[in-house]
């Protein structure tokens, strides 16, 4: 319930705060950092957050694990703070 309702608080303020949409294209792109992705077998000894991509083939948002040590990525880019974001800024391309 609690997770459900963060879905749609941050839903709602993307919808009235007016964020610009990102495109297709970037949802088709998977992040260019790649040395700031952490693989799993790494998180151990890594500070990491985890962040969310879109797969364009498969049509569903992932996790991955972005390292603390880059910065975090730009509004137009295919990674996002939440699954909600994903989910609300690329699912509706397909």
């Amino acid at each position: 319930m609690r997770r459900a309702l963060c879905c749609v608080m941050l839903l709602l303020t993307h919808i009235c705060f007016g964020e610009a949409r990102i495109t297709a294209e970037v949802c088709q792109t998977k992040p260019r950092e790649r040395h700031c992705v952490i693989e799993s077998m790494s998180l151990s000894r890594w500070p990491h957050t985890n962040r969310y991509t879109f797969d364009w083939r498969t049509q569903r948002c992932y996790i991955m694990h972005w390292s603390s040590y880059c910065p975090l990525p730009t509004h137009e880019s295919n990674n996002f703070a939440s699954e909600a974001a994903c989910v609300a800024a690329c699912a509706g391309w397909a």
